[in-house]
């Protein structure tokens, strides 16, 4: 009899047990769900800017970097920004002589400019100078890290240069060593005829 009214004792303290287990993952998955609708609302535009033309300087007062957007839709969660044919211009020299110009069809900014995310046409500029050719890439996605004068991209890419055209799967470009790192299946064609003297 004692043990009869031991296993009922036992019964009733694991069923209350599932109980409690049960509600605190029901409250779980209620929170999350709420949380992840929060998000989904806070992801609404809150504002728009057309001709936008924004500069940014680094921690000694040099410029670093100017965006240049006709449309810009902003929203607040991760301070993102979708951007149209936008056009984003890297200051990597102590002179600001020779900046790296980038244009794509569309564009996405996150945290600010902390991270650009440029899709269709990219293409990237460096007008030639004294210690480099003309350079242009061809791309059709790429990651840029202005504060850090770094861009990565994993599709193909085409680089040419007077005389030189070289394409490849993935790139890292260095803007301030003036380095474009190509990442595999690299194959290019000279033409000395066309080379810059």
């Amino acid at each position: 009899m004692l043990r009869h009214h031991f296993d009922i004792k036992k019964s009733l303290f694991i069923g209350v047990l599932i109980i409690i287990l049960s509600y605190t993952l029901w409250l779980v998955q209620e929170t999350t769900g709420s949380s992840t609708s929060k998000n989904k609302e806070d992801n609404r535009p809150d504002f728009f800017a057309k001709n936008v033309y924004a500069t940014e300087y680094d921690k000694f007062g040099k410029l670093s970097h100017i965006l240049q957007t006709p449309y810009l839709l902003h929203y607040t969660y991760q301070d993102t920004s979708d951007l149209t044919t936008p056009a984003f211009t890297i200051y990597s020299d102590k002179d600001a002589k020779q900046p790296w110009h980038i244009t794509s069809k569309t564009g996405k900014a996150i945290h600010g400019t902390t991270i650009v995310d440029l899709k269709g046409n990219v293409i990237i500029h460096q007008p030639a100078g004294p210690s480099n050719n003309d350079v242009v890439i061809h791309t059709e996605a790429l990651t840029v890290y202005p504060k850090q004068n770094f861009a990565q991209s994993n599709l193909l890419v085409t680089i040419d240069e007077p005389g030189i055209n070289v394409s490849a799967i993935g790139m890292k470009v260095y803007f301030k060593e003036k380095r474009v790192e190509l990442l595999q299946s690299a194959r290019g064609v000279y033409d000395q005829s066309k080379s810059k003297k």
